[in-house]
């Protein structure tokens, strides 16, 4: 599509673009490749998972499994462990908590982008425990990282060694069940709910604790002694409400991280957060209406640039509507090229200028 023919498009296209965008929903998976489903390979043999699985890995050399119904040795349900169907698809991992020697094994994946400071935040999984175990283990542990971790060690990862490697930072999230769960039939759930440092890139999951000061209750097995085997599946980290920020009426705010290509009024992932975390406040503060302005770069005509500012902050303005904020409260408006927050002579400041700005009024 031409500059001339986008700009005639009016509001049709504005609906087609913001819609497009609106596949996102409060409560997004923050976890890539939840499930396991993706893989780069179908697994052939034990220990393939940090080669097989799309976007994880092991984190250390020890040798966690995929298990995937494309696979005739590495299919499911059964397995050399014993016997379970997916909580979710057509795959799982599998892993050791406890094996002779503090051997371990672990899971480790990104985020989708990293986690914002003091949000809260709530990450959860199934696991079932394995019909060849000796012993139920009762506390799980996630550490969540600044930086991925490979360390080539296959006994247990230490928390000093992990906060040591690259300056990595770390935090450490652990439950305590009452009870241990030692169903061999059913999935079970493990829930954190945290308020994130605002470093946190990617997770780390499995035992970090040696085998001696780990919490664990024997079980009745197939009497091979191979210690404490889980399945895992169904990742899930979502973000929950965030906290408002504090916005005063008659003062003219720009959008935090809502930026646009050039020629494009495209919300995309993370612009929606800014939005939602305005609508949050707006929420708490039912006598405030919003005047949404759009602004360009100076690249194109003028009546061009006014009616692309315009549907980008009419972008907004439907994408607030669809998070529930009455039309009632909103206002749009274009300022076009006219108002530039930087020169227009370089790429980072036709960036800058390619903005959504909102002033906050009292409703009389």
């Amino acid at each position: 599509m031409n500059k001339q023919s986008a700009a005639s498009c009016h509001r049709f296209c504005v609906l087609l673009m913001f819609w497009a965008g609106f596949s996102f929903v409060q409560g997004q998976n923050l976890i890539l490749n939840p499930s396991f489903e993706e893989y780069l390979k179908c697994p052939e043999d034990l220990g393939t998972f940090a080669y097989d699985v799309k976007h994880w890995n092991s984190a250390t050399a020890g040798s966690t499994d995929y298990f995937n119904s494309c696979s005739e040795s590495m299919g499911i349900p059964k397995n050399f462990n014993g016997e379970q169907q997916p909580y979710n698809g057509q795959a799982y991992a599998g892993l050791y908590l406890i094996a002779p020697s503090d051997y371990r094994e672990y899971l480790q994946v990104p985020f989708k982008y990293e986690l914002e400071e003091d949000h809260v935040y709530e990450l959860s999984f199934w696991l079932s425990l394995a019909e060849s175990s000796d012993y139920a283990v009762r506390d799980f542990e996630i550490l969540l990282n600044e930086r991925e971790v490979l360390i080539d060690k296959k006994t247990n990862l230490l928390k000093g060694e992990i906060a040591k490697y690259k300056g990595n930072r770390i935090h450490s999230l652990q439950t305590r069940k009452p009870s241990f769960n030692l169903n061999r039939d059913q999935w079970f759930q493990i829930k954190f709910k945290f308020k994130a440092k605002g470093f946190e890139k990617f997770l780390i999951f499995g035992n970090l604790k040696t085998n001696r000061s780990t919490l664990k209750r024997e079980a009745i097995s197939w009497g091979t002694k191979r210690g404490s085997y889980y399945y895992i599946d169904d990742f899930s980290l979502v973000q929950l409400d965030p906290p408002p920020k504090d916005y005063k009426t008659e003062v003219l705010y720009t959008f935090e991280d809502v930026y646009f290509a050039f020629d494009s009024a495209f919300l995309n992932e993370k612009s929606r957060e800014s939005v939602k975390r305005l609508k949050v406040f707006l929420d708490e503060h039912p006598n405030y209406k919003i005047t949404i302005i759009g602004n360009t770069d100076s690249q194109g005509s003028d009546a061009y640039n006014q009616q692309l500012a315009f549907n980008r902050a009419k972008g907004i303005a439907l994408y607030l509507e669809n998070l529930g904020l009455g039309n009632n409260r909103l206002e749009v408006k274009s300022q076009g090229s006219q108002y530039p927050r930087a020169t227009n002579e370089s790429t980072e400041g036709r960036r800058l200028n390619r903005r959504v700005e909102f002033v906050l009024t009292q409703i009389d």
